[in-house]
């Protein structure tokens, strides 16, 4: 029972930008530039959403601690401006197979 383990503490990834992820915009980006907007709106709407279940949680249960890693805008950062990062490409597989 998580109410006699005492004071907890839980570390959640939230999702990253997946419509910018190359297999994404390959098959779902109609051969348009940039990221699948609806991916990127779906990833985002799940990390509001455990956000606001780990607010939930923590007032529900004394002594848990729940920290929301935010990677989405970092990766997101990334994906629009490579070069402020040191990066030259961030927008084609790492593989060179196919067209993803």
């Amino acid at each position: 029972d998580l109410y006699h383990l005492g004071a907890m503490k839980i570390g959640v990834t939230s999702l990253p930008p997946l419509g910018c992820l190359p297999a994404a915009i390959t098959l779902f980006g109609n051969h348009q530039q940039g990221c699948v907007t609806r991916i990127n709106s779906d990833a985002q709407g799940f990390n509001k959403k455990i956000t606001t279940a780990a607010g939930n949680l923590q007032k529900q249960l004394s002594g848990l601690k729940i920290v929301i890693f935010d990677i989405y805008k970092p990766l997101y950062d990334v994906v629009k401006a490579p070069a402020n990062y040191g990066f030259a490409e961030a927008r084609r597989g790492c593989c060179g197979t196919g067209i993803v």
